[in-house]
């Protein structure tokens, strides 16, 4: 079992570079290595139309929605993912 939630669930994906939009890069200058968990085959993007993260969100699934396989959840949802498979809670 894996909870993970804002970065915690950012991390499963195989690469979390993706997410850079949503927070400050200055604050971890030596980050040269985005490598996620590969947990799952698709990029999360958490808090969708949250605050204060409305605008960020939503600029992060329209930049890659065409390149990544983003699935996007607001704060009171859930992806419970169970032998390969996922479902939005």
């Amino acid at each position: 079992i894996y909870i993970g939630e804002s970065a915690g669930a950012i991390i499963t994906s195989k690469d979390i570079e993706y997410s850079n939009l949503m927070d400050d890069v200055t604050i971890a200058k030596d980050l040269k290595e985005y490598s996620g968990l590969n947990l799952v085959d698709f990029y999360m993007v958490p808090h969708l139309n949250e605050f204060p993260f409305e605008e960020i969100s939503k600029q992060i699934v329209k930049k890659y929605k065409e390149k990544l396989n983003i699935i996007a959840i607001n704060n009171s949802q859930a992806i419970i993912v169970k032998d390969g498979k996922f479902e939005i809670k």
